[in-house]
């Protein structure tokens, strides 16, 4: 800056023009001054701006990548949300075609059962059903007794490396006492079926007559079977009745120590008792397993074949008891 010399320190005519040439220098000081004072502040503003974009740019970075997490997971609850509703329209689609095939099916069906053509074609069916249970009752004692040889030939076979003996029915020999043993359902059992037999010779004595009336009204058995007796020209023809289907042991429940048949076995004599078997066309496993059991303890085995579907029905005048042909 200039230096300030005092008015009237020169001297002359000279006086009014210093005085203002330094008008002018302090106007130029001041100016100088003001536009550095305007630059500092404008560097400062410019400093303050940069920082404040820096932080603005940081915060829309944050808030973009919160804002885009959240659009991704909606995106995703909307295609989950799709997915359902398209899984559960298909379903009720698949639903309604079904219910219109079965209105159909059953509009069909109606139609068809009510018309004469089907009446004569259930009819004859019908008859050819009886005519064929009627060749099969005739022939099923054969295939019984057959498909029980088979069964032991083959079983015997694969256990053992000697010849095979099949079990003829045959009665019980005359120094032994009979032990009638159940072969159905797929189970064997004891049935103590001489007490059974004791119990009912004593109710027939004093029951009166008619018996089958009688029997069908009193209950006369045990815990596991039930008698029906009735009338007949060959004499008075006992039925067996099971009171329910798991009576007895299968094959696998045979092969225990525990068996209740090995049991049994423990409890008599060979020497002195045959076990004769009543084999059902459904239990031929089960019957040779119990007589494999039976001959390993030293006993006799016969056995008498019944077809799958037919009762136990025994006439009292024959000896020993035999089903009724």
């Amino acid at each position: 800056m200039r230096r300030r010399v005092p008015i009237g320190a020169r001297g002359g005519g000279r006086g009014s023009a210093g005085a203002t040439g330094q008008n002018v220098d302090s106007l130029l000081d001041t100016m100088a001054n003001v536009v550095g004072i305007l630059v500092v502040l404008m560097a400062v503003i410019q400093l303050t701006v940069n920082d404040a974009m820096k932080r603005i740019q940081i915060w829309e970075s944050d808030e973009a990548v919160q804002l885009r997490a959240e659009r991704s997971e909606a995106d995703s609850r909307l295609a989950a949300a799709a997915g359902v509703d398209l899984e559960r329209s298909l379903e009720l689609a698949r639903l309604r075609e079904h219910l219109r095939e079965l209105r159909a099916l059953s509009i069909t069906t109606a139609s068809a059962s009510s018309t004469a053509s089907v009446a004569a074609d259930v009819a004859r069916q019908r008859m050819q059903l009886r005519d064929l249970e009627a060749s099969l009752d005739d022939g099923q004692q054969k295939l019984v007794n057959l498909r029980i040889l088979l069964a032991e030939s083959e079983a015997r076979a694969e256990q053992e490396s000697i010849a095979v003996r099949l079990p003829d029915p045959r009665p019980a020999p005359l120094a032994a006492q009979q032990l009638v043993w159940f072969s159905r359902y797929g189970r064997a059992f004891d049935p103590r079926f001489a007490e059974l037999s004791r119990e009912l010779d004593t109710v027939v004595r004093s029951a009166p007559r008619p018996l089958d009336r009688y029997f069908s009204s009193y209950d006369v058995g045990n815990e596991l079977l039930r008698w029906r007796v009735s009338e007949s020209a060959d004499g008075l023809v006992h039925r067996l009745d099971w009171r329910r289907l798991d009576i007895g042991e299968t094959p696998e429940e045979l092969q225990s120590p525990r068996a209740a048949l090995r049991a049994r076995l423990a409890e008599i004599d060979p020497q002195k008792h045959f076990i004769y078997f009543y084999v059902w066309g459904d239990s031929f496993e089960v019957y040779l397993e119990a007589r494999r059991i039976a001959e390993e303890a030293g006993f006799s085995v016969g056995w008498v074949p019944i077809p799958a579907g037919k009762p136990l029905e025994l006439v009292k005048s024959r000896s020993p008891l035999t089903p009724v042909d």
